[in-house]
């Protein structure tokens, strides 16, 4: 039976064991079964976070005028 219930990463799917009643989940893509619900991807490095992109200030240097 496929619960597809909460969110799940791209590919993941989840089924409950009939023998022991936990569900597990199924990635359709790597053809692999695991007990562990798996996360979402983390952010690739380099790429700023949202959160962090939200609380960034912007930096403002102001050119002085020497005459």
């Amino acid at each position: 039976m496929n619960l597809q219930k909460g969110l799940l990463p791209h590919g993941w799917l989840e089924y409950m064991d009939d023998a022991t009643g936990r569900p597990y989940f199924y990635n359709v893509h790597a053809k692999i079964t695991t007990w562990d619900k798996p996360k979402a991807p983390m952010t690739p490095l380099g790429t700023p976070r949202a959160d962090a992109q939200a609380r960034a200030r912007p930096l403002h240097i102001e050119a002085s005028s020497q005459a």
